[in-house]
């Protein structure tokens, strides 16, 4: 039994307030937290009953930016991101949005407890599994001396702890076996055996 970790993306954007209220980042340098420094301007507004333009505009950006930093970070094209149109970018500590990519909609859990830290996001439930393949076939090799090909269905799958499914693996002369999976928990850990 292998157990290892493939860990849910976790990611910060590095927020420099000023007082015209606005932020920039830059482009990830390595996972799993990279650091942004060049981005879309993002204002940050006092909390009203009904989204004003400049808050709903503030939240557009947000979204825009997540899902550029997500899609890069996971290397799967996410298709949207939506954020809660009455959250207050300034005031506000933690809130969920939604992602959707392959199909797959999954939460990221934003944190803004330190303004300094920056925005921090990151993912639950969410596997990458281009990086689990890539760990298999290193495991594989690594114990048996065989070089395989790895397909475990796609690039992202969502799964909750407990939670088992299959990954095929074919060797060299063209023979396939089964891997079996087990998510460990939320964080992306898990245990396969072939």
């Amino acid at each position: 039994m292998i157990r290892l970790s493939i860990a849910p993306l976790s990611f910060t954007v590095l927020l420099l307030v000023s007082s015209l209220a606005s932020c920039s980042g830059r482009s990830p340098s390595t996972p799993p937290t990279p650091t942004l420094s060049s981005s879309p301007q993002v204002s940050f507004v006092s909390p009203t009953v009904t989204a004003s333009p400049e808050k709903a505009r503030a939240i557009q950006d947000l979204e825009q930016k997540l899902q550029v930093d997500v899609s890069k970070t996971a290397a799967v094209p996410v298709r949207s991101v939506k954020c809660p149109a009455n959250i207050n970018l300034e005031t506000t500590k933690t809130f969920t949005c939604q992602a959707t990519a392959e199909g797959k909609t999954f939460p990221l859990a934003i944190n803004l407890e330190n303004k300094k830290k920056g925005l921090q996001w990151s993912t639950k439930d969410l596997l990458v599994l281009p990086k689990l393949e890539k760990n298999i076939q290193q495991g594989i090799q690594e114990q048996f001396g065989l070089l395989v090909k790895t397909n475990c269905g796609g690039k992202i799958r969502l799964a909750k702890p407990g939670e088992t499914f299959a990954c095929k693996v074919t060797d060299p002369k063209g023979q396939t076996l089964t891997v079996n999976v087990r998510v460990d928990d939320e964080k992306g850990n898990v245990t396969w055996k072939l």
